[in-house]
Formats: structure tokens, sequence, C-alpha cells
């Protein structure tokens, strides 16, 4: 296996784990970093990590469910509310997609591999905006999306 080909899975594992923290986060009602804590302190950040391409090709509903599912076997007592729905609404199932695609034209943008716009994003505060702004920024042309998240990175912090 080629040093890229290893790049290339790396970079769609980190951007899946991305989405689906924002997922779970977005469905228990946390910010992202108390969803990645959670899933960390009651073994959701190893099962994804080790069971990610299992989980992608799953909805994000029963995703999230199997997740969910490790999490209260390893102590957690969170009742999303998608454990009781059939599916995860519309709008986060939109999230999901919008932010690995916009991570990627971020990447392509300021000349990075994912992984790196990913760790720069999220030490900025691009991804907490990103997660946060997500609606307004999905609904114009990317170029704009991007060039916000910059603006954003700049401020704190962030250098290009």
């Amino acid at each position: 296996m080629s040093a890229h080909t290893i790049t290339e899975e790396t970079d769609a594992k980190l951007l899946f784990m991305t989405s689906i923290i924002s997922a779970f986060a977005d469905a228990c009602e946390m910010k992202s970093q108390e969803a990645y804590m959670h899933l960390k302190k009651h073994g959701g950040m190893d099962f994804i990590n080790e069971h990610w391409r299992d989980l992608n090709a799953k909805n994000v509903t029963d995703a999230l469910r199997e997740i969910c599912g490790v999490c209260r076997k390893n102590g957690s007592t969170a009742n999303p509310p998608f454990m009781n729905k059939k599916t995860v609404e519309e709008e986060t199932d939109d999230k999901i997609n919008f932010m690995p695609f916009i991570i990627q034209k971020f990447a392509r943008a300021y000349k990075m591999g994912s992984q790196q716009a990913y760790l720069y994003l999220k030490k900025h505060g691009g991804l907490d905006y990103l997660s946060e702004c997500w609606w307004a920024l999905h609904t114009d042309n990317p170029y704009w999306a991007i060039r916000d998240m910059y603006h954003m990175c700049l401020h704190n912090g962030g250098m290009r």
C-alpha cells in the first residue's frame, strides 16, 4: 500500500469521524467538544476509530444508535432523541454531508491535505463556526464559506 493511499484513507476516516461527532453533538444538543469528550469517556471514540468503515456504510441514524449502544455498555446514561426516532432529521443529514465537502474544498483552496485542514480549522475555531453556521454557509457559493472560515480562523490566531 502506498503512502498516498494511506493518506487518502486517513483523510476519509478523519472526515467521517468529524461528521459523526457533529451529528452526535446535534442530536444530544451538545457542543462538538462536549460530544467528543462524552464519546471518549464512554468508549465511543475507540469504537468509531476501530469500526469507522462499517459505520460509514450505514445510514447516520443506525451508526449513531450503534455508537450509543457501546457508550451505554460503558456507563453512559445519555438518551439522545434519535434513539427513539426512525431517522435522523433531514437537516442533520444535510449537515453531515456538507461538513466533509466544505473541509475538502477548504483544503484544496489553501493547498493542504484534508487532515491538515481539519486540524487547522479545529485549532482556530473554524470547525465550531462551521458547525454553528453551516446552514447559512451551505446555501451560498463554497468560495464564500471558505473565505468566512478562513477569516474566523485568522481572527482566532490562525495564519496562512
